[in-house]
């Protein structure tokens, strides 16, 4: 299978990863993050370099192999995480992957709910912007918990074309997607 996932904040990837088995495909700099690369490593993502056009058709060939394998590709093809309020459009290039493959593109849609008496989900869980990593990631430790819904699509996205299949699936996306939840402030 070919996923494709909103994406709202380095704790997607635990989320999914948790449910679903496959491998993750990311920007190449959090390779290089503390704790965060670390672990991403670990678990077998593939990196590509977006600034570079070139390095897309190696990492095209690379999902390939893993779905050749019969491994499950998952990608986040918004291209960057945002507060949660809506899908972002979607990038093309990776969609050749599951085209060239032939393999089913289902999609997830991810949902922070942030307690109440905390700050909301859009500043709480999901990272985005130019918020600092650091503060970030320990204040996620400080919250007395929080929920992730993962609502999968019920179908298979279909299409023959690249950009017509990043298109349905921004659709698909949009259509089991919901906010994440606003929180309340205490």
């Amino acid at each position: 299978f070919f996923l494709v996932s909103n994406h709202l904040s380095y704790l997607d990837v635990f989320a999914l990863w948790t449910a679903v088995e496959g491998t993750f495909l990311s920007k190449a700099e959090i390779a290089h993050w503390p704790v965060i690369g670390a672990l991403a490593r670990a678990v077998g993502t593939l990196f590509v370099t977006r600034e570079k056009r070139l390095a897309v058709g190696p990492v095209v060939d690379r999902l390939c192999a893993e779905l050749a394998r019969g491994r499950g590709v998952i990608v986040f093809p918004e291209g960057t995480s945002s507060r949660g309020e809506t899908v972002l459009p979607f990038r093309t290039s990776m969609f050749a992957a599951a085209l060239r493959s032939g393999v089913p593109v289902r999609v997830v849609a991810l949902r922070y709910e942030a307690p109440a008496g905390v700050p909301p989900a859009s500043r709480s869980l999901c990272w985005w912007g130019d918020m600092e990593f650091l503060p970030h990631f320990l204040g996620v430790f400080q919250l007395p918990g929080f929920r992730v819904r993962l609502t999968f699509g019920p179908e298979v996205v279909p299409s023959d074309d690249r950009k017509r299949l990043a298109h349905a699936a921004h659709s698909a996306t949009l259509a089991v997607f919901e906010p994440s939840s606003i929180g309340t402030e205490s």
